[in-house]
């Protein structure tokens, strides 16, 4: 978490990152771990657990799927170079 949470600091500029867990689903008994980074200039209405108010929003207030795309791949690769 430690590795993917300064990852994701690099590709995404975030000052932090927020990690949750979820294993409450009822068709997947297994454990979920979500590492969310938490921007600079997202507002007091924006931070800790208000962040999952983002999901579902609208794809004109959400990055592009183009650009998402790209930093998984970008943050996939630092990831697989630290492995080395």
């Amino acid at each position: 978490m430690q590795k993917v949470s300064l990852t994701l600091e690099q590709h995404t500029g975030c000052i932090k990152t927020y990690v949750m867990q979820f294993a409450e689903s009822q068709n997947h008994q297994h454990v979920h771990f979500h590492i969310v980074p938490r921007m600079e200039n997202q507002s007091p209405d924006d931070i800790a657990n208000k962040v999952l108010r983002h999901l579902g929003v609208s794809p004109n207030q959400r990055v592009s799927e183009s650009d998402m795309n790209n930093i998984a791949l970008k943050i996939r690769q630092s990831l697989h170079a630290l492995r080395q």
